[in-house]
């Protein structure tokens, strides 16, 4: 199960890295500068997706730690994680399960999309300067 996880993973990697690069690519489109900035700043998006899956990865650990150590702290058990009849058969109290969190917060968009919004003001001001030359050489 591990090793077909591993595989998963890396193959979600590649897939990634992937769509890493289009958006490295696109992003001299000023509609797609947009696109990335509100995506982050609304918390959603491919790079939101990619916090999200590490928040999955992090809580699968530490929930297979929690397993683990359930399992062990029951002498009678005969520890074969992942057999139903090799495991502790005790009642684990609902309290005592770690909780999937998934936290979203200010801070976290506005670090995402502030490379997007400097880019922006960047190019505008470019743009600015252009048809402000344009202007001054123009007659009217």
């Amino acid at each position: 199960m591990e090793m077909r996880e591993r595989l998963s993973r890396q193959h979600l990697a590649a897939q990634s890295a992937q769509v890493l690069r289009a958006r490295q690519i696109t992003r001299c489109s000023p509609a797609a500068i947009v696109q990335y900035a509100l995506e982050s700043m609304a918390g959603t998006g491919f790079n939101r997706h990619l916090q999200f899956l590490e928040h999955c990865h992090l809580h699968i650990r530490q929930f297979r730690d929690f397993i683990v150590e359930m399992d062990r702290a029951d002498p009678e058990s005969l520890h074969f994680i992942g057999i139903p009849k090799g495991m502790s058969e005790k009642l684990v109290s609902p309290e005592a399960i770690p909780m999937f969190e998934d936290k979203l917060t200010f801070q976290d968009t506005l670090n995402s999309a502030i490379m997007d919004i400097l880019l922006l003001i960047l190019l505008l001001g470019i743009f600015l300067s252009g048809a402000f030359l344009v202007f001054l050489r123009s007659e009217i």
